[in-house]
């Protein structure tokens, strides 16, 4: 799903950056196409500087792009260009039926179709379309996105901060659409659950004919360990954070931080579990999900994917977001190492995929 190319119009790089800020890190990629392959050139995490972002809002951006210059500095990345993501909850989505009018209408009766839909004053948004499909009735089925200018402005002027050139905004939901279609392509015509798994929340995209169903975020993430951890048995939130990171803490305490975990995994299962459920039975009328894929940061911790898929009853996989890509010589000497860590990445990949012009116009 390929949306708002046409912010800004420049010659398309032979690499490009793809980053995803997040409430809790930073995650930068940078990718290389050749022919129809891409290539993994460099990869980078850094932590978000506490406190820079609030309910989605850059509110330290200086702060923010200093992490992010460094970051690319540290890693001897040249490459300015960059596709930003945008966060879900921030942006309206929408999927709207046009009736009457050829595809090549859309763009002229989007604005005052939008006015049906979208619940802000649409002169403080940007808007875009994705035509979905055409049905027997020569329906219309489109994907409508609305993101109020401020905070486009806010990544936009960040990225700028930091000596970066973004050339795309994309939302992260769309991002994560098209990574998994380019790396699981024989699930293209399934009905799949694509969750990624942060800190503080869960991103949930339900896709099916590789088009979105449904996006929302739950209040369901990472930090439930650590919040089990601090107050079920008094351990410093520093020392929760070590736990969750798999660091070995030497604790006497160790059976009853490894029942926390297991009991805090559960917990986590069980309310992904009735959420999907919700939203299925919203989203879905003809059909049922059939596999559900987890990345994200929360997919770190041992047992989850299996506590889900005994909650569910259904195939639960973790997300490889690489799969298909040629990665560099360095990451096949730790190939446990690379394949823990990439699902953090699936966000950022989705990304760099992206360049200028490969929206197709209907």
């Amino acid at each position: 799903m390929s949306i708002f190319s046409s912010f800004f119009q420049e010659k398309n790089p032979q690499s490009m950056l793809g980053i995803d800020i997040g409430s809790n890190s930073i995650k930068i990629t940078e990718l290389e196409r050749s022919g129809g392959n891409f290539q993994v050139k460099n990869i980078g995490l850094v932590k978000t500087p506490e406190g820079s972002i609030v309910h989605y809002n850059i509110v330290k951006p200086d702060e923010v792009a200093n992490a992010i210059r460094k970051t690319l500095e540290s890693l001897n990345i040249t490459q300015r260009k960059a596709v930003v993501g945008l966060p879900g909850p921030v942006c309206f989505t929408k999927r709207i039926k046009l009736s009457g009018i050829s595809p090549k209408e859309i763009a002229r009766v989007i604005s005052s179709e939008a006015g049906n839909h979208v619940p802000y004053n649409l002169d403080s948004v940007c808007l875009d379309f994705q035509l979905i499909g055409i049905d027997e009735k020569q329906n219309l089925d489109v994907l409508l996105v609305a993101v109020k200018k401020e905070i486009i402005d806010s990544y936009v002027s960040t990225l700028k901060k930091a000596q970066v050139e973004p050339v795309i905004c994309d939302v992260d939901y769309f991002a994560l659409g098209n990574i998994f279609e380019a790396s699981y392509p024989e699930e293209r015509l399934s009905t799949i659950a694509l969750l990624d798994i942060g800190e503080t929340h869960c991103a949930i995209s339900i896709l099916k004919n590789g088009a979105p169903l449904l996006n929302v975020d739950v209040g369901v993430g990472s930090q439930v360990y650590k919040d089990d951890l601090c107050s079920n048995l008094k351990i410093s939130p520093e020392g929760a954070e070590e736990v969750v990171l798999g660091k070995k803490t030497g604790n006497e305490q160790q059976k009853n931080i490894s029942d926390s975990i297991e009991a805090s995994t559960k917990k986590i299962a069980r309310e992904l579990s009735r959420k999907l459920s919700f939203f299925a039975s919203t989203a879905l009328t003809e059909t049922s999900i059939e596999g559900i894929y987890l990345c994200g940061g929360g997919v770190l911790v041992d047992g989850l994917v299996n506590a889900l898929k005994e909650e569910t009853g259904l195939a639960c996989k973790c997300f490889d977001p690489a799969r298909s890509m040629v990665l560099p010589s360095n990451f096949h000497s730790n190939q446990e190492k690379t394949k823990n860590i990439m699902p953090m990445f699936s966000i950022s990949l989705g990304l760099a995929t992206r360049r200028c012009g490969d929206k197709p116009n209907p």
